[in-house]
């Protein structure tokens, strides 16, 4: 299992959910680039926490925090994995934390969600208002 595979997987998914009306199943532009983002700032959280050699209790909160919201996302992304009927659950792509993929993996999804800006921005322009 690849970071490449894993890429491949989200982008056709993220076209499935993009091609949805907005208010459709509650699904957010860019969701599946964003759990990625919540995932990859988790885990740099419990990375960095977890290097530190005396922990205070500010940092133990933020540790159960991102632990927290690590569990949530895998819970969502093994929910999308069902619904998309994929062979291998996506949460198996994801590379380990502090990897040179997991890097990459960071840039990708921050990439796709900062181009969809730049197209629902170019879309939502004053001319396509008067052509509309």
């Amino acid at each position: 299992m690849s970071y490449s595979e894993l890429l491949k997987h989200v982008q056709s998914i993220q076209r499935v959910y993009d091609e949805l009306p907005s208010t459709s199943n509650g699904v957010q532009k860019q969701h599946l680039p964003s759990l990625i983002l919540d995932i990859w700032y988790a885990d740099a959280t419990i990375l960095d926490v977890e290097s530190g050699k005396n922990l205070v209790d500010s940092e133990v909160e933020s540790w159960l925090e991102a632990l927290e919201t690590k569990r949530i996302v895998l819970d969502q992304l093994e929910k999308i994995s069902i619904e998309f009927d994929l062979e291998i659950p996506l949460v198996d792509y994801l590379p380990a934390p502090g990897s040179e993929d997991w890097l990459r993996l960071f840039e990708a999804a921050h990439r796709m969600i900062d181009d969809s800006k730049v197209i629902q921005t170019q879309s939502n322009s004053p001319e396509d208002e008067k052509r509309g």
